[in-house]
């Protein structure tokens, strides 16, 4: 049986290693979101196989992430006061090694919070004051922007990134006058009727033959 703290990239074989890999991301989703449940063992394996930089178990230890204690004992513990930045990292190291999905996840949660951290702080007792525990920034803003861009070349068809870059758009342009550098860099793209006409498309298409 799999250990959770298994060293899962051991050796000089890249094949192996990549199996290895696999095997770490099949075991995360599983154990967490399949049959037969242990969160708890999913959550080390995820966290383990991330360590080791396998791109799959990597998007699964965001995804576990982003659902928090309900998705796994522990998660929002370890979390704790920066839960942005653990969650991009997880994505970011997904990114690079070469899972496409986490294009999509790290766009939506660069502008926006889980819904257990929308407007939430925390206070600062050595500094004596509150801190948010999500930063919307302009360059989370602007990567955002550009992965659901990068997310769309990769999948024409994903409409989550679709109705994203729009919701971002839309969202940015109402607060222009928070956000006017990162609506200058989207305006002077030239793309927002594109975006808006595409997500026209894939609404369309998904009322006609609904994902099953």
């Amino acid at each position: 049986a799999a250990r959770a703290d298994q060293p899962w990239v051991q050796g000089s074989d890249p094949l192996q290693n990549r199996r290895m890999c696999e095997v770490s991301s099949e075991l995360a989703r599983t154990l967490v979101y399949g049959e037969p449940k242990d969160p708890a063992k999913g959550f080390a394996i995820a966290k383990a196989g991330c360590d080791a930089h396998c791109g799959g178990t990597c998007y699964w230890l965001g995804r576990i992430f982003e659902d928090g204690d309900k998705a796994a004992p522990g998660v929002d513990k370890l979390l704790g006061k920066k839960p942005q930045l653990l969650m991009l990292q997880a994505y970011d190291n997904a990114i690079v090694n070469g899972i496409v999905a986490a294009y999509e996840r790290e766009a939506e949660l660069g502008w926006q919070p889980p819904k257990r951290y929308k407007d939430k702080t925390y206070y600062d007792f050595k500094k004596l004051d509150s801190y948010s525990y999500w930063y919307d920034i302009d360059d989370y803003r602007r990567l955002a922007y550009m992965q659901y861009k990068r997310c769309l070349a990769e999948q024409p068809t994903n409409l989550t990134c679709a109705r994203g870059v729009n919701a971002l758009i839309k969202d940015t342009q109402a607060n222009s006058y928070v956000w006017r550098d990162v609506l200058k860099d989207i305006e002077g793209d030239g793309r927002i009727a594109e975006f808006q006409a595409l997500q026209t498309q894939l609404e369309a298409q998904a009322s006609v033959s609904p994902a099953p």
